[in-house]
């Protein structure tokens, strides 16, 4: 299958992969323009570091995760952001293959560990918008650190090591 722009109502119709990344492609092109036209001492300046968040990806195949690692980096990404899916056996290795797969592309990781479904007692409850209401106030610490122990646990056991971490949204 092949992947085109159509036009229609005045309106450009391109690929959902293009969108998403259309943001930081325009970026990674105008920023080094920017700065070349402000500043006299641009070619002694280093660019800027640029990282792509990917939320999700560990819920995605093998394959469209190596293809997305790829993505990445051919935009000159140098970070990538993501958080595991679950606490589940399964949600934590396809983290770490995650993880291992934006260390092949040489890409430096920032890990962001939010609260989860089962870090509750409690039901929780949805709201209109599809959100559940997750208070912090209502975690069981006991389940958060176990879940967080059980990630990082994973990852030493693979010889991974992630560079920064990102606690909440």
């Amino acid at each position: 299958m092949v992947n085109h722009c159509t036009f229609s109502n005045s309106r450009l119709h391109l690929p959902k992969i293009v969108w998403s990344y259309l943001p930081i492609a325009l970026f990674l092109l105008a920023a080094p323009l920017a700065m070349m036209t402000t500043s006299p001492n641009a070619s002694a300046q280093k660019l800027p570091e640029i990282g792509i968040d990917r939320s999700g990806l560990s819920m995605s195949g093998e394959a469209a995760r190596q293809k997305a690692m790829e993505d990445i980096r051919a935009l000159h990404a140098t970070w990538f952001r993501d958080g595991p899916s679950s606490g589940s056996p399964a949600g934590v290795s396809n983290f770490v293959e995650e993880i291992r797969l934006a260390k092949q592309q040489n890409l430096r990781v920032l890990v962001n560990i939010v609260q989860m479904d089962e870090d509750y007692d409690i039901s929780l409850v949805t709201h209109s918008h599809g959100w559940k209401a997750k208070k912090l106030s209502q975690i069981n610490l006991d389940k958060f650190a176990h879940r967080l122990r059980h990630l990082l646990d994973a990852l030493k056991a693979a010889n991974l090591t992630i560079d920064a971490v990102e606690f909440g949204n």
